[in-house]
């Protein structure tokens, strides 16, 4: 069950910063809601919205996503990202590596990213992660918590 002692119970334990990938859907507005909820970390969290830029709303979808975190008092950044494709290239890859390249230097050695995901995202994420030939280990640099979510209608949430 999801609830902000299982939250706390698998954060390192001197973590500094704790950034919510937070595209604005269903999972990450609980997981936003969530962890503002909790008064020991609220004032560490930072949501974080990244513009890809490729549809006419991108621009309202971002000033929607920082109403909500500001809403919830909880500090709001936006990244803007090329993630135009190239011919014989899938968007949705793009997109993602794009993503995940403008958070990395967002987060120090003693940092967290959440991410929220539905579980068939998730299992899409290994994947590509093993046919990539990513291994398990990470260089280090920062704590990266891949977040396991079945859905905000799902009863898990607590």
């Amino acid at each position: 069950m999801l609830t902000s002692q299982f939250i706390l119970s698998i954060l390192p334990q001197h973590t500094e910063k704790i950034y919510l990938a937070f595209s604005g859907g269903k999972d990450s507005h609980v997981l936003l809601h969530l962890l503002s909820s909790i008064p020991d970390i609220r004032h560490k969290v930072t949501a974080v919205y990244v513009n890809h830029g490729l549809q006419s709303e991108a621009l309202a979808w971002e000033k929607h996503c920082q109403a909500i975190a500001l809403g919830v008092h909880v500090d709001f950044h936006c990244l803007t990202v090329n993630a135009h494709k190239e011919p014989r290239q899938s968007q949705e890859e793009v997109a993602r590596n794009a993503r995940y390249q403008a958070l990395q230097p967002l987060l120090a050695e003693k940092d967290v990213l959440l991410l929220a995901q539905h579980q068939e995202d998730q299992l899409e994420t290994v994947l590509l992660q093993l046919f990539r030939g990513a291994g398990g280990s990470r260089s280090g640099r920062h704590a990266l918590v891949h977040w396991l979510w079945q859905g905000a209608n799902d009863s898990t949430v607590a």
